[in-house]
C-alpha cells in the first residue's frame, strides 16, 4: 500500500515535469529493504471511551483558553496519537518542521491500533505526521522558548517542546489536575487521557479543529509570555484562586 503510493507519487511528477527521472522503484525497494510499514486504516481498531469531535473541539476550546500548558499536548494526543510519556520527551530538534514529522523511539507501549499518520520502521522507531495545526502551535512554541532563553540562556537548555516552569524536562503526571479542572467545566462523560489516543479524525475534521481554534500569529504573540494554568500560577504565589 505505502509502496504504490510512492510509485504512483514519482510517476506523477514525472508526468508533471516535477522530477526529471522516475525513482519511484528505487524507493519503493528502500521503504522494503527498510522493513517500514504504515498503519493500515481498513483494520478496525477499538473506539470504546472516545471523545466524538464536538467533545474534542469543546476540551480543547477550554484548554486553550484556561488551561493552555495542555493544549499543545491534548492536540499531539488527539490528532497525532502521542502519548504523554511521549510528548514530553519531545525536543525541538526531533521534529522536522519542512516536512511536518518527528521521529520518536517506538516503546512497548506502541498498541494504540492503526493510524494512517505513523510509519514504523525496523530500527525500532518511528515517524509521525503532523497536521497543520500542530505545526504552526509548535513554532508557536518555539517562538515562546526562543523569548524566555533571551532573557536567560540557561533556561530549558535541552529545548524540550514541553517544559516545566523551571525549564526542566516536563514529568508524566503534570496534567492531572488541569484535565481534571477541564472536565469539570463539561457535561459529557470524562475519559482517562490515554482515551485521546483513541480518536481518528477525518482530514476535514482537523481542517475544522483549525478553522475553530485557529491558532497564534506573530500579531498577537505574546514574546515573554509563559505558558501556564491560572491555578498553577496561584499555586506558585500562594494565591486563592477563585
Amino acid at each position: 500500500m505505502l509502496c504504490d503510493a510512492v510509485s504512483s507519487f514519482f510517476r506523477n511528477a514525472m508526468e508533471l515535469y516535477c522530477a526529471g527521472q522516475d525513482n519511484g522503484t528505487a524507493a519503493a525497494n528502500a521503504i522494503r529493504s527498510r522493513g517500514l510499514r504504515i498503519w493500515d486504516d481498513s483494520v478496525s481498531y477499538d473506539t470504546s471511551e472516545a471523545y466524538s469531535f464536538q467533545q474534542l473541539l469543546q476540551l480543547l476550546k477550554i484548554s486553550k483558553w484556561n488551561a493552555p500548558t495542555l493544549y499543545l499536548p491534548m492536540l499531539l494526543s488527539a490528532t497525532a496519537g502521542l502519548q504523554i510519556a511521549e510528548i514530553v520527551r519531545i525536543h525541538f530538534d526531533d521534529i522536522d518542521l519542512d516536512n511536518h514529522c518527528l521521529d520518536l523511539p517506538r516503546t512497548h507501549k506502541d498498541y494504540n491500533g492503526p493510524r494512517s499518520n505513523i510509519v514504523l520502521s525496523m530500527e525500532n522507531t518511528k515517524t509521525v505526521y503532523l497536521p497543520d495545526i500542530i505545526m504552526n502551535e509548535i513554532k508557536n512554541q518555539e517562538k515562546r522558548l526562543n523569548a524566555l532563553q533571551e532573557q536567560d540562556a540557561k533556561f530549558n537548555p535541552f529545548r524540550y517542546l514541553i517544559w516545566s516552569q523551571s525549564g526542566r524536562q516536563q514529568q508524566e503526571n503534570f496534567i492531572k489536575k488541569p484535565y481534571e479542572r477541564i472536565l469539570s467545566k463539561c457535561s459529557f462523560p470524562a475519559f482517562p487521557w490515554r482515551s485521546f489516543l483513541k480518536i481518528r479524525l477525518t482530514d476535514i475534521e482537523i481542517d475544522e479543529l483549525e478553522d475553530f481554534l485557529g491558532y497564534e500569529t506573530s500579531m498577537n504573540f505574546g514574546a515573554c509570555e509563559i505558558p501556564i494554568d491560572k491555578h498553577d500560577l496561584m499555586n506558585l504565589t500562594g494565591t486563592t484562586y477563585f
